[in-house]
């Protein structure tokens, strides 16, 4: 990756560390709760917001990893419709990877 601050735009998942609460600018479209990994986490997804074509959409999945996903740090795995690649498709790897993930060692 050229510059770390700019997402390439064959890149169709995203995997980034939150340090606190993950906040939606709208009400999420669906929101499951589960587990990944054997650890608490949520699968939502996001309409467009103020900022996005009325086409956008969001797929997350938030693991936590700290004591609450209020307090983090949550791991947020992702897609969306901006991304490289079909965005049925990247939802679908994207499901797939959350469901094989493994967490060995500590998260805290």
């Amino acid at each position: 990756v050229p510059d770390p601050s700019q997402r390439p735009a064959e890149i169709a998942i995203e995997i980034i560390r939150v340090d606190g609460e993950r906040t939606y600018p709208v009400e999420p479209i669906s929101r499951q709760e589960g587990e990944v990994g054997s650890l608490p986490a949520f699968r939502v997804e996001v309409p467009a917001g103020a900022a996005q074509p009325a086409s956008f959409r969001a797929y997350e999945y938030v693991v936590q990893l700290g004591p609450s996903f209020d307090a983090g740090p949550n791991l947020v795995a992702r897609t969306d419709t901006t991304m490289g690649g079909d965005y049925a498709l990247n939802r679908a790897v994207l499901d797939r990877i959350m469901a094989s993930l493994e967490f060995i060692g500590s998260t805290q």
